[in-house]
């Protein structure tokens, strides 16, 4: 079983992912408005960098400027969530090797890296991919980038303080 320490971290991880799901979902609802009265495409900056006076003069109903304030309102509330949730994961989450190497394979970030060393825990869990992965984990065999992304369960356990 996961540790308790760790597990309260992973889970609020956990927490950022239905934010981030809200957060897009709020998005596409100010842009469908935007480009449905407006027959333009607006980018999420451009949507944000939005006042109350720009959006008065740019839709016609009021009721369509309620609408992306409070879309703006929201969205503004769930990036500030997310980033302390990520704040708070970072500062909790001690960087292992296996974090580190994750990192250099191409299209894994710091949220990503956090959540599969998170969610995998201690390979020694999986003792035949230990022995297979041996010549992996210990240098004796370099991963090209292209298959890295298929040994992403090779993480150490996080060390939590």
């Amino acid at each position: 079983m996961y540790p308790k320490a760790e597990r309260a971290v992973r889970d609020l991880l956990r927490k950022r992912a239905p934010l981030v799901r809200q957060h897009t979902a709020n998005v596409l609802s100010g842009q469908n408005i935007m480009a449905r009265n407006t027959g333009t495409r607006f980018s999420v900056k451009r949507i944000q960098e939005l006042t109350k006076q720009d959006l008065t003069t740019l839709l016609a109903d009021e009721t369509q400027v309620l609408a992306v304030t409070r879309s703006l309102v929201v969205l503004d509330c769930l990036k500030h969530q997310i980033k302390t949730l990520e704040k708070t994961v970072h500062k909790h989450l001690h960087h292992t090797p296996s974090y580190e190497q994750l990192l250099t394979v191409q299209g894994i970030g710091t949220i990503l890296a956090q959540t599969i060393t998170l969610e995998t825990g201690a390979i020694s869990r999986f003792p035949r991919m230990v022995k297979k992965l041996e010549p992996v984990l210990t240098g004796e065999v370099t991963i090209q980038p292209s298959l890295a992304p298929r040994l992403d369960f090779n993480c150490a356990m996080p060390h939590i303080h």
